[in-house]
């Protein structure tokens, strides 16, 4: 699922893999083990409208992986023309929410 939600985009699976990683140790703990949110992305899940409070909650993981991918394609591509990883990187997950944008990029 993550792989055609990305191909579909245009976005190389491995930095949605990368992403993953970096924001929700691969779902495996914290929040995005419960709300399937690959990226954990604020707000409101645009498919299933739900949310666990902060971040955005699906009722699958394809369904968190299409958001994704369309977050990123739409809200951060094709929007703000960001063309690098580190551009996309220092609009997602900024050194002023108390990231480390250069580790991050290093990750994914």
């Amino acid at each position: 699922a993550l792989y055609e939600a990305c191909t579909n985009r245009g976005i190389d699976p491995a930095v949605a893999v990368g992403f993953f990683l970096q924001e929700s140790t691969c779902g495996r703990y914290g929040r995005a083990h419960e709300n399937k949110s690959l990226g954990n992305i604020k707000g409101v899940s645009p498919e299933s409208g739900m949310t666990d409070g902060t971040f955005r909650r699906y009722a699958t993981w394809a369904e968190g992986a299409r958001d994704w991918a369309r977050l990123i394609d739409e809200s951060y591509v094709q929007k703000r023309g960001l063309e690098t990883l580190s551009q996309v990187v220092s609009v997602y997950a900024p050194s002023s929410d108390g990231n480390n944008e250069r580790g991050y990029v290093s990750l994914v």
